[in-house]
């Protein structure tokens, strides 16, 4: 009897590998999401659409693009987390969502435990802009302003806990001012203010900035990375205009719900990766101040943990009580 019991176990692990393989190869037969967790028209939103797109013609199934703005990315990130772990939802995440952990104080869902990471997709350059009527032209003089008016100047992101929040709060910590926080829920809502003259300022990424600066609707001072940015080279870093050791460069990447095959995961993650191999992507990308960031999603993991230390240390750093 224990002998047919052991046969009978063996036979069932078997067959429910064999179901999975045979799911995941017929995998996908209907209509995916992408969930945003920003607002439309933000740089996540311009990447994810690419993206999508691409998906969707090599998965053979359309890849709908949601946007679920709210909460420093959270809202889609519970979402996605509470989706049914079968790789039809997906969801974009940013720089911000290793940051979150350490400026919530408790999150609805669990950053490592309920989302498979998927791939890395890009990381892009960072600009620091002003509006047209602030009154400095450089950084050294946007650092001498703020030190003459303490909590006047304003900086908007694209919610509470995003890396553009961050790295501004960085910013200010390093160079020694005192600024306002002003978080919308959104990347593009936010440079809307910012070239309108109601914030001061922003920290975001070339794919939202590069057109408002070169249509002259703001103002930008420096890049926010450890090398000038090609398409704007006359722009010193950060680092180089001011506050020497800054770096603030961002990237996204794909996840999935906890649970969602290995072999689905594996797919995606390949198919990714294929992807961001094909040079009219690349240029694509590249035209936006984005550069395809590639790895497995178990390299992806351990980024995503690695990150995770780095930003809770940032965060002490800076002082900020968890909200």
């Amino acid at each position: 009897m224990r002998n047919t019991w052991i046969r009978g176990m063996a036979l069932a692990a078997l067959l429910c590998t064999v179901a999975t393989h045979a799911s995941a190869q017929a995998y996908p037969n209907r209509a995916m999401r992408m969930i945003v967790p920003f607002a439309a028209g933000g740089g996540m939103d311009t990447v994810a659409r690419i993206i999508g797109q691409r998906l969707s013609a090599s998965l053979g199934q359309p890849v709908v693009v949601e946007n679920k703005p709210g909460a420093g990315g959270t809202i889609g990130a519970d979402q996605v987390a509470k989706a049914s772990p079968d790789g039809y939802t997906l969801g974009m995440i940013a720089t911000g969502h290793t940051i979150s952990p350490s400026v919530y104080k408790s999150l609805p869902y669990d950053t490592m435990r309920d989302l498979a990471p998927v791939s890395p997709v890009v990381s892009l350059t960072n600009l620091l802009v002003v509006s047209n009527d602030f009154p400095a032209n450089s950084v050294n003089e946007l650092i001498g302003y703020a030190r003459a008016n303490p909590g006047k100047v304003t900086f908007a992101s694209g919610g509470i806990g995003t890396a553009q929040h961050l790295y501004q709060e960085l910013f200010a910590t390093m160079a020694g001012v005192l600024t306002v926080h002003v978080p919308y829920k959104g990347g593009a809502p936010a440079l809307t203010d910012v070239a309108s003259g109601r914030v001061d300022m922003m920290l975001a990424t070339i794919v939202e900035t590069r057109q408002h600066v070169q249509t002259g609707r703001m103002k930008a001072l420096a890049a926010g990375g450890k090398h000038r940015f090609a398409a704007f080279p006359e722009l010193p870093t950060i680092s180089e205009a001011g506050v020497p050791g800054f770096d603030g460069n961002t990237w996204f990447g794909l996840v999935a719900p906890a649970g969602t095959p290995a072999a689905i995961v594996d797919r995606l993650n390949s198919e990714v990766r294929r992807i961001l191999a094909i040079p009219e992507v690349k240029d694509q990308l590249s035209a936006l101040g984005a550069q395809p960031f590639v790895a497995s999603a178990d390299e992806f993991r351990t980024f995503l943990h690695d990150q995770i230390k780095t930003w809770d240390a940032v965060v002490k750093r800076t002082g900020l009580t968890p909200q």
